[in-house]
């Protein structure tokens, strides 16, 4: 294949190469499945779980070879990874043709559990096989440096992917386009060592896909939508949170993020009984209204018709207005009333930590919590700053999970972590009922009517507010007070009351630290998708047994095959592979809690990590670090410093914790290596790699599924650190009966 083998500068730039690549790479397919699966972290968890079993499996099973072997390996995974990757960006796409869902729905979770695994394993499994042939091949020249040298070498091709992704590839190209680079890259490097014509022909074919990626990506989405939706795709944008979706069905347009449907519009008979429901709890005229959550159709243009002062507007997703906006002014005179409406382009909750600005009524309808960015507009925290917000005798209207029959345990337990911290924080409140449940809030006595008879009486008395013809006909047409009735159920509302006042006491309140909210969604869906996978979220010990179980086999497998010392590098690496897939898992949902939507970030956390395992890297294989517990200190007092983060909430201190903790996991690697290297280069790597990332498999799955849902962030983190300090005192007494 080559006309002469390749030389230690060549696999330098490919091991670059294979960092860059595989940063953006794994950015592209945990962006790209949370467009086709639900976007939880127990998903994420999965999918991070599926990208190092399969870098796992690549450097464990990767046999020693003669060097011509060695390079072989190389070079097939520096040509296939780029081809693989395009393949498995766009397949999940096409995924309703073979396994079809009701459309604008979820697949269920065992579902996209194994679809994970297999849209996943494939592409990162080459980038573990091509690791231990690299060390190998450059020992020759770089001894028990090497091991070193390719980690850190890699570590800085991803960090220059990460920032190269996030600063510009994410907003200018698609998938398509970004990973024609990334083959363009791959056949310039392939053409250093084997030029001819044919080669330089194929050069041109990513550099068409490239020029036509919008092009031929608009093509496959249209493609697909003909085929499993009623209307016409007749929008798609890729924004920094997901991709948004307009279709086109008879008068109505339909709006999807990540395939999931939000709304549509015109939506005027839907509008109707939550408009006269926020009308009836409004007691003055010139109000400040604060939304979320109630799109940019007939309710907020009959609310801008009312006699409110001003309404500030917000969405999960700023692109949303930002496109839907165009769309509604089809529908609805845009410009008139058009001084009371204020878009906010940003996080409400960023918004209200930074804000002096009091409301008179704040309305709060987000998506049920089915992931951690959603659950965070649930919390016992986002209620309370949104109470900080009220005027003295303002009102809070937000909604829950509802239930027309009965509440099982699941429903339970989900509806009252969410109902507890909102009664804390709002002692004084109405309950609707139905499949949806409103729940109406203030903080003192006589704000809100005691009973829903008061409040529908009351409303009588404000005929002026509903009949003015100036609202949109079928909202206000023959509309009487009485209609509010259906959204209060008498003995729904008992049920529920009665319920709760038996069940929330033992129930953990949501919070921001301890999501309990967005845990209970995922079990009541796995329950209600009959998964086989709710007994296993139903009871949290059985992954942490099946960890254990799987642990002990491959420290088995290690004891019985290798050295000692390489057995004892191998648990060392272990755990530092778990403790840092774990700590990034919680910073990514701190970070989110705190400033909002955090997916566009993954790329520049992930970079920033990997400029720190760079640095961490480097300056242990040129220094002589003697200490591997000093080193797990500093981490020590890092996880330390993340509940301060938390408390202090100064996004400097985040961004201080990510660069300093990847620092020093970054002196692990290469301080193990030189132990071990000198024994069989191609082995150490292979044992180092593997188990690094097994640790990351069993951290990212445990972190999911165990610790944050039974201890939260705070309880998590502990568990790190008593992981770091049990390896800290294992590793003196190995020292210890060594000598």
């Amino acid at each position: 294949m080559l006309n002469k083998g390749l030389s230690r500068i060549d696999l330098y730039v490919i091991t670059l190469f294979f960092g860059f690549s595989s940063a953006i790479a794994q950015v592209l397919l945990i962006r790209e499945l949370l467009t086709i699966f639900r976007g939880n972290e127990l998903i994420i968890g999965i999918i991070f779980a599926a990208w190092f079993i399969g870098i796992y499996l690549g450097a464990r099973f990767n046999p020693e070879g003669e060097r011509v072997t060695l390079e072989r390996r190389v070079v097939l995974c520096l040509i296939l990874f780029p081809i693989l990757l395009l393949f498995f960006i766009y397949l999940p796409h096409f995924i309703p043709f073979v396994i079809p869902r009701t459309v604008g729905t979820f697949y269920s979770i065992t579902t996209e559990l194994i679809l994970s695994l297999l849209f996943t394993i494939p592409i990162s499994f080459l980038i573990g096989f091509f690791f231990p042939p690299v060390v190998s091949l450059t020992s020759a020249v770089d001894g028990k440096l090497s091991g070193g040298n390719i980690y850190y070498l890699e570590t800085l091709g991803a960090f220059a992917g990460g920032i190269l992704f996030t600063a510009i590839l994410i907003d200018f190209l698609n998938p398509l386009g970004i990973i024609s680079i990334i083959i363009s890259i791959s056949h310039l490097i392939y053409l250093k060592k084997y030029k001819n014509r044919l080669n330089l022909f194929l050069l041109f074919i990513p550099l068409m896909l490239l020029l036509m990626s919008e092009r031929i990506e608009n093509c496959i989405f249209e493609f697909v939508w003909e085929r499993t939706h009623e209307g016409n795709l007749i929008h798609h944008k890729r924004t920094r949170y997901q991709i948004l979706s307009f279709e086109s069905y008879e008068e109505e347009i339909r709006i999807y993020g990540d395939g999931i449907y939000y709304n549509y519009i015109p939506d005027s008979y839907d509008a109707r009984a939550i408009f006269h429901l926020i009308q009836s709890i409004r007691h003055k005229k010139d109000e400040r209204l604060l939304a979320l959550g109630i799109g940019f159709g007939s309710l907020l243009n009959n609310l801008l018709k009312t006699d409110i002062s001003y309404l500030y507007y917000f969405e999960t997703d700023p692109w949303l207005w930002r496109i839907g906006n165009q769309y509604r002014q089809k529908y609805y005179n845009t410009e008139e009333n058009a001084n009371k409406l204020r878009v906010y382009l940003q996080d409400i909750r960023y918004f209200l930590s930074h804000t002096d600005e009091k409301f008179d009524l704040i309305i709060c309808l987000p998506p049920q919590p089915e992931n951690a960015m959603l659950n965070r507009f649930y919390t016992k925290e986002f209620y309370s700053l949104c109470n900080d917000h009220l005027k003295p005798d303002g009102i809070f209207l937000t909604s829950i999970h509802g239930f027309t029959n009965y509440m099982g345990s699941d429903l339970t337990r989900y509806i009252a972590s969410i109902y507890k911290g909102f009664r804390e924080e709002f002692p004084y409140h109405l309950i609707s009922s139905g499949e949806r449940i409103y729940l109406i809030g203030a903080t003192g006595e006589g704000i809100i009517p005691n009973h829903y008879d008061e409040l529908i009486t009351n409303y009588k008395k404000k005929s002026s507010l509903y009949t003015n013809n100036k609202f949109e006909i079928e909202v206000v047409e023959n509309f009487d007070p009485e209609e509010l009735r259906m959204l209060f159920e008498e003995s729904q509302i008992e049920y529920f009351t009665k319920h709760m006042i038996e069940n929330v006491s033992g129930i953990d309140k949501n919070l921001d630290l301890k999501p309990k909210a967005y845990w209970n969604k995922t079990v009541l869906s796995a329950f209600q998708e009959k998964s086989f996978i709710y007994s296993i979220l139903k009871r949290p010990y059985i992954p942490l047994l099946l960890s254990v179980l799987l642990i002990a086999i491959v420290l088995l497998d290690i004891r019985k095959k290798y050295t000692g010392q390489q057995f004892i590098s191998g648990i060392t690496i272990f755990t530092t592979g778990f403790v840092s897939i774990s700590t990034i898992i919680l910073l990514i949902i701190l970070y989110q809690n705190i400033y909002g939507v955090v997916y566009y970030r993954i790329s520049l956390i992930n970079a920033l990590f990997m400029l720190g395992l760079t640095l961490g890297s480097y300056y242990a294989n040129k220094k002589q670090i003697k200490s591997l517990n000093r080193v797990f200190m500093f981490l020590i007092i890092t996880l330390l410093l993340i509940l301060l983060y938390f408390h202090t909430k100064i996004e400097s201190i985040f961004w201080i914790i990510i660069i300093s903790f990847a620092f020093f996991c970054g002196n692990v690697f290469p301080m193990l290596f030189k132990q071990i290297g000198c024994i069989n280069y191609h082995t150490s790597a292979s044992i180092l790699d593997s188990m690094d990332h097994f640790g990351s498999i069993i951290g990212s799955l445990l972190t999911a599924v165990f610790l944050i849902p039974i201890f939260g962030i705070s309880g998590t983190v502990i568990f790190n650190i008593a992981m770091l300090l049990v390896i800290m005192v294992l590793s003196k007494y190995w020292i210890s009966n060594s000598t």
